[in-house]
């Protein structure tokens, strides 16, 4: 599992994003919550991915976690 949110989310309040990796640890669920700083809801999408900061980081993120996950036999 991976959940990927910013720091200034209105909608998912860091508190409810701890709570939800406190919850996915609780069930053994392997887990990588991250919390991009300065952000808020959103925050990856097509224009914002393609200059360095936080949404490419993500993207990368999100795309080296499916490499690692995905089973691509």
């Amino acid at each position: 599992m991976l959940g990927i949110f910013g720091e200034e989310d209105g909608s998912i309040p860091l508190e409810d994003v701890r709570g939800f990796g406190a919850a996915m640890d609780a069930r053994g669920i392997a887990n990588t919550i991250s919390v991009y700083l300065g952000v808020g809801h959103a925050f990856v999408n097509t224009e914002t991915i393609r200059e360095p900061g936080p949404a490419q980081d993500a993207w990368n993120e999100m795309l080296d976690f499916l490499i690692k996950n995905l089973d691509t036999k």
